[in-house]
């Protein structure tokens, strides 16, 4: 076999369980897909943020500061934890929890530091 078929089966091989590996990720994902609105708090400053995930892990945000700003990011699996990483340079931890009200809650840490909470928008 010559390096080139190699790298040929090597290529399909990928693209052939490539969607697996999507579709199950996507499943793992549903507890984070919908609308949510909340704060950002950075130096003791809250600021309404939404945020918006798609099933495909992709997300969008407004910040409502003055100017508003708004970035584009995804939700990934890394080493079996929910992590995040934004258009902006951004990167921390997600988590999605029941409050003492029975609401949905998402979570989501910056490795900065930098933490936001939201409730779901039904």
């Amino acid at each position: 076999m010559t390096v080139r078929s190699a790298s040929i089966l090597v290529l399909g091989a990928v693209l052939l369980f490539a969607p697996v590996a999507l579709a199950q990720d996507a499943a793992e994902l549903k507890p984070f897909v919908g609308k949510w609105r909340g704060y950002v708090t950075d130096g003791g400053k809250a600021t309404p943020i939404e945020i918006t995930v798609q099933r495909d892990g992709s997300y969008s945000t407004v910040l409502h500061s003055q100017p508003p700003r708004s970035t584009k990011g995804r939700v990934e699996i890394v080493d079996g934890k929910f992590r995040f990483r934004s258009s902006d340079g951004g990167a921390g931890a997600l988590s999605v929890a029941v409050d003492s009200k029975g609401k949905r809650v998402l979570k989501a840490v910056r490795d900065n530091g930098t933490f936001a909470q939201y409730e779901e928008v039904k």
